[in-house]
């Protein structure tokens, strides 16, 4: 097979952000390197702290959604977002809620995706290439819109069973 890669990626209501490819297990040093050098790529404004950065902006606060890993809580993470970054909210997040994270099904499809491929990935390299070459495509951006504007439906289903099992 192709092996595995391990990569971080940026979605948001207005389509992709960037994809990052790690080398290793991360840490939270190195999550936050990779978010400062994504909010530092030209042309990936949605990344919340370079536009506040840029702008000024603190009208409105950005929800920075993560899971619950330990290098997203660590001391170091938790004070950046709290006093580094103003316009930024991040809330509290069950440990396991698919349906209301929208990169969860974005990664489940784009798994797919490369799966489909004609020429499947022989190594890293190639794996790295095919995952970057399906994020990159239209197709894959108007799927993420597609999920953020199913979340408020997503939402109504889980309050109407209590918090429980919806087929969502």
């Amino acid at each position: 097979g192709s092996g595995k890669v391990n990569v971080w990626g940026c979605i948001t209501p207005n389509g992709i952000g960037w994809l990052y490819c790690i080398n290793g297990n991360m840490n939270s040093l190195q999550y936050i390197h990779i978010l400062e050098s994504a909010s530092a790529k030209p042309g990936y404004y949605e990344l919340p702290k370079l536009y506040c950065l840029l702008t000024g902006y603190t009208k409105n606060k950005w929800i920075f959604q993560q899971d619950n890993d330990s290098k997203h809580n660590s001391h170091v993470m938790k004070n950046l977002l709290e006093f580094g970054i103003s316009c930024i909210y991040v809330p509290m997040w069950p440990p396991s809620l698919p349906d209301l994270s929208p990169i969860e099904n974005a990664w489940d499809y784009l798994e797919k995706q490369v799966k489909k491929q004609q020429q499947q990935p022989k190594n890293t390299d190639e794996l790295w290439a095919a995952l970057e070459e399906e994020w990159n495509w239209p197709s894959f951006s108007k799927y993420v819109k597609r999920l953020y504007e199913s979340v408020p439906a997503c939402m109504e289903k889980l309050l109407e069973a209590g918090g429980l099992w919806t087929k969502y």
